[in-house]
């Protein structure tokens, strides 16, 4: 929690562009401790960004489908559904929970394609 002085809450930048008021010390520490806050989740991979760009990469491989052994889909083979209709393929990505359990739903879609795009 980031507290303020009276001068920062009144809008008081100083009197020239050298001169510091109010917390000034804590505020380039804040600043400091949020970079290298920033700079760990980089490193590490925790980043938003770094993790929507790992999972579009791991949408876009493209992967071989097989058919299922029996005739029957068992748990973690990959589907294709096409509407026979309009000719589209639904996407469904499980990682993308809209809520959370007890009562989870997942969002879907469908876009026609020349192909199954895995």
């Amino acid at each position: 929690m980031t507290m303020f002085t009276p001068q920062q809450l009144a809008g008081q930048k100083g009197y020239r562009h050298r001169t510091f008021v109010g917390n000034w010390s804590e505020d380039m520490q804040c600043q400091e401790d949020e970079m290298k806050d920033y700079m760990r989740r980089r490193d590490t991979g925790e980043l938003l960004s770094q993790q929507i760009s790992g999972k579009r990469k791991g949408h876009l491989k493209a992967v071989e489908l097989v058919e299922p052994e029996g005739g029957d889909v068992k748990a973690g083979e990959l589907v294709v559904l096409q509407n026979g209709d309009t000719g589209g393929y639904l996407s469904v990505d499980i990682d993308d929970e809209l809520t959370r359990r007890p009562h989870m739903k997942i969002a879907v879609s469908t876009a026609k394609a020349k192909g199954p795009v895995v």
